[in-house]
């Protein structure tokens, strides 16, 4: 078979049409489904069309594809009876389904955007155009078919016309016939009455009929209604033409208008001389072009240089002088428009340090900022929350797909998250943020239904739901006043761009890593990542709503703010949620994270500083000096003040008055003692300062020049046991702020930790040096000691106690409490100041601080001890207790007995 016949090829095209609308369907079927296709309509020869066909499909080349149709269709007697729209099919499918991305032409001619069908010349408008761009293409373009439309019902009209006058000619020429017949062969004008077909046709239909009727005519009445139709089209089309006539006069006088108009307002300093310095042609000129010079001009920044053509030819001055200036304008926008896709595009595609972007991936960020831009016009439309979010999140999708296109991160970032990591195993699996915030915000719980506990629903749920918190992060960024946010420089823990500031990020993939392994301990690991979550959502909930109250505040009092305001208002807000700037130069390039090396977490050291120094001071001078909206924003700074030290009078006496009533508790007031803040209640301490405390504390203490011992006596620099000053006073505190890499580096040097631990379980540097040698014995000293150091600087500190004895999980653990805030009485005086005060003034001072060292070292062996032994562990934890209340009482009384002291009960 050399040919498929023209039958046989309709039908073949018919079935393409049901598959997919276009040849396209037939090719995206799999090759089983597309021979069992040709089967249907070729029977035996189908194998061996579809065996050329497949050929022309793997060549991908318009030539092999056109030599098959060539070799199998009868282009006279087939293509040339195909209808327009299968004629286009196939032209379509050869000309550019089968070709490589590659040979295609980013840019396309305006003709070829314009005969797209309509989704898809949106699609590829938006790879180049913004979405007002696209709504002028698209009005010029409906502008263009209307044109076009009258074109076609011009020529219509010309036809109908011709159509019409041969009709009336043809009756005329009936009418003469019958005239001669019935009169003879005589000229009309000798005849009797010298009447003439033309005269039939002007007159009156009555008279016509009768006249018809007198000469013969049978039918006068269906001549009659042929000849007033015929007529009637003949007027209609001449009444037409000269209508269109009259409105080209009236074009070329608009014309000249428009181009006067130009002239005047745009052939000036103004858009005029921009227009002419980007494309070095005069707008007069350009008017004035041939219509030929003029098209090959306009064809070099537009791609429908005849649409714009002919609406500029269309126009009027009054309906359409602001959209000739948009239509120039708009012309060099898109010599813009050529310029960032002739030059940026393949800048690109090249290679960018590491990072290499394709063509898709360039068109794939034009496709998501067209959907963001959707999603923005939606929002803002409809005004609901849903749509709000699905705008931030269309955001989201944005900056994770450029993140994987920027180049990779540097050794030295990756090195400081590593390094980093030891930071946040420190903290992870707590829920401290709320603590940490310490005694203002702590009191924000005993609001009911207030800020507070809505922020902590919030981060609940972010931390157990991926989604929820991708959710509230597109919430946060697409509030009206998240702009201002940015401008204010407000803390935003959720949302870091540099890997080397976002340790938190690296630890939760590191997570959603551990959480995927087959491994139960990786996989049981992995599942702390939620505590991240929590964390980054609480302090930004906490932050952000805030920083709106009093945004909202500056709005309503109609208080003149700018930059400088809204910068304070996020100073004021970042100061008491720990998260002080320590100034621009620190926070530039990886110094900030350098510096997270050495202090635990430096933006928390410097909002203690702040909170209780330079934050006050300021605001009182604000408040009473500052302009409206300095007085607003401080406000927001005194309040936190206040409620912080109020806060803390009211819970000190709170706690004084159920002392009153007997209850075993009490809270330390002096701030030159170490527990200044703690509030015991039983045998358990709690500090709910937050650990922000230490300033007042070390400012006190170098005010006083000493420190307060365990039964409240002062006791001054440079004397009794172990001979501080304040010099030692500093570096300790130092010491306590260093992060887990520096306390290492420190403790190595020291010898022992900041609570007077030994490093390495008491390994001193003789011990290591033997056990580089090969001592054994150092060797097992060293191992033990290595494993314990890892404990303690690796497993996160809430969970160090759980794992020495899962029954330890306490409440104020779940809620949030570091180790350093909830811990066990284990101090010589925690509990019996009284009998404690005897044995002082009986051996003395330096005898009792060696006394209570002795007391504390033997306590903690024991209870470590007991903590590893399953008969302990086996207990409830009041038993626990108990038994540690026990263990505690023996070895004081065993003290006593070593020091001969006998307690008088009587004694005051």
């Amino acid at each position: 078979m050399n040919c498929i016949t023209k039958e046989t090829m309709v039908k073949i095209l018919d079935g393409i049409k049901s598959l997919d609308g276009d040849v396209l369907g037939l090719v995206n079927l799999s090759p089983e489904k597309r021979l069992m296709f040709w089967e249907k309509y070729l029977g035996d020869s189908a194998k061996t069309i579809n065996n050329k066909f497949e050929r022309a499909l793997i060549s991908k080349n318009k030539r092999a594809l056109g030599d098959f149709f060539k070799s199998n269709f009868d282009e006279k007697t087939i293509i040339a009876n195909l209808d327009k729209s299968q004629k286009t099919a196939i032209k379509k499918y050869i000309l550019e389904k089968l070709l490589p991305v590659s040979e295609k032409s980013i840019l396309k001619t305006g003709k070829e955007v314009s005969m797209m069908p309509e989704k898809e010349r949106l699609d590829f408008l938006r790879k180049y155009f913004d979405k007002d761009q696209i709504n002028e293409i698209e009005s010029q373009l409906k502008s263009a078919e209307i044109v076009r439309k009258q074109q076609v019902e011009v020529a219509t009209l010309k036809k109908a016309e011709t159509k019409a006058q041969s009709l009336l000619n043809r009756e005329k020429e009936k009418i003469d016939n019958y005239i001669k017949s019935k009169l003879g062969e005589k000229e009309p004008s000798e005849t009797k009455k010298g009447i003439t077909a033309n005269d039939v046709a002007e007159m009156v239909e009555k008279e016509r009929i009768s006249y018809l009727k007198s000469i013969g005519v049978d039918d006068a009445e269906m001549v009659n209604e042929r000849m007033m139709k015929a007529k009637v089209a003949d007027i209609i089309a001449k009444g037409e033409q000269a209508l269109r006539i009259n409105e080209m006069r009236k074009v070329k006088s608009q014309e000249r208008i428009i181009t006067d108009f130009i002239k005047k307002n745009l052939y000036s300093e103004g858009a005029g001389s921009t227009f002419r310095k980007k494309i070095n042609k005069p707008i007069d000129e350009i008017l004035l072009m041939p219509e030929k010079e003029r098209l090959d001009f306009l064809s070099r920044f537009v791609d429908n240089p005849r649409e714009v053509m002919i609406k500029l030819k269309y126009a009027t001055k009054g309906i359409y002088t602001k959209q000739i200036e948009s239509d120039l304008n708009r012309i060099t926008d898109i010599q813009a428009m050529r310029a960032f896709i002739d030059k940026k595009i393949p800048d690109m595609v090249a290679v960018k340090g590491k990072s290499h972007v394709s063509v898709e991936q360039v068109e794939q960020i034009s496709k998501i900022s067209m959907d963001i831009e959707d999603l923005r016009m939606k929002a803002i439309d409809s005004g609901k929350f849903d749509d709000r979010v699905e705008w931030g999140l269309k955001q989201g999708e944005m900056r994770d797909y450029v993140e994987t296109l920027l180049p990779k991160a540097t050794k030295t970032e990756h090195a400081l998250s590593v390094l980093g990591a030891m930071r946040i195993f420190l903290t992870t699996g707590e829920f401290s943020p709320i603590m940490i915030q310490g005694y203002a915000h702590v009191s924000r719980f005993l609001i009911p239904g207030g800020g507070a506990w809505k922020s902590l629903k919030g981060a609940l749920l972010d931390a157990y739901s991926i989604e929820h918190n991708k959710r509230s992060i597109a919430d946060f960024i697409t509030r009206d006043s998240y702009k201002d946010m940015v401008t204010s420089k407000l803390m935003f823990t959720m949302n870091k761009k540099k890997l080397s500031a976002k340790e938190d990020g690296w630890m939760s993939n590191l997570f959603a890593n551990m959480e995927k392994s087959d491994n139960p301990i990786l996989k049981t690991i992995g599942k702390l990542e939620f505590f991240g979550r929590f964390q980054a959502s609480y302090l930004t909930r906490l932050r952000v709503d805030a920083f709106e109250k009093r945004y909202a505040n500056l709005k309503n009092a109609k208080a003149d703010f700018g930059k400088p305001e809204l910068e304070e208002l996020g100073r004021v807000i970042n100061d008491f949620t720990g998260a002080s700037s320590p100034g621009k130069y620190v926070e530039k390039g990886n110094t900030l994270p350098i510096a997270n090396q050495v202090l635990f977490s430096l933006r928390k050291t410097i909002s203690d500083i702040r909170k209780v120094t330079v934050r006050p001071v300021k605001d009182f001078y604000r408040y009473f000096k500052g302009t409206k909206a300095e007085k607003i924003i401080a406000t927001e700074g005194l309040v936190r003040f206040g409620s912080m030290v109020g806060t803390y009078i009211a819970i000190s006496s709170l706690i004084r008055m159920a002392k009153m009533a007997g209850e075993d508790v009490e809270i330390i007031d002096d701030p030159k003692s170490s527990k200044f803040g703690d509030a015991r209640i039983g045998d358990k301490t709690i500090n709910i300062s937050g650990g922000s405390d230490w300033v007042v504390t070390l400012a006190a203490r170098l005010l006083a020049g000493g420190q307060t011992d365990q039964l409240g006596i002062l006791k001054p620099y440079g004397t009794g046991y172990g001979q501080s000053s304040m010099g030692s006073t500093i570096i300790q505190t130092g010491r306590y702020k260093l992060s887990p890499n520096a306390a290492l580096v420190a403790d190595f040097f020291a010898g022992e930790n900041a609570v007077g631990e030994k490093f390495f379980n008491g390994a001193d540097r003789d011990d290591i040096k033997n056990a580089i040698s090969g001592d054994k014995a150092a060797m097992a000293i060293i191992k033990d000691g290595a494993k314990k150091e890892a404990f303690n600087r690796m497993v996160p500190m809430y969970y160090q106690s759980i794992i020495e004895n899962p029954n330890l999980l306490q409440i104020p653990g779940i809620i949030g409490m570091s180790q350093n805030q909830v811990y066990y009485g284990l101090n010589f005086a925690e509990s019996d100041a009284k009998k404690i005060k005897q044995f002082r003034e009986f051996v003395g001072v330096e005898k009792t601080d060696e006394a209570e060292k002795k007391y504390n070292k033997s306590v903690y062996d024991k209870v470590q001890a007991r903590l590893k032994q399953k008969d302990f562990i086996d207990k409830t934890p009041e038993e626990q207790s108990k038994e540690a209340d026990k263990i505690k009482e023996d070895e004081k009384n065993k003290i006593f007995r070593e020091y001969r002291f006998v307690y008088n009960k009587n004694k005051k």
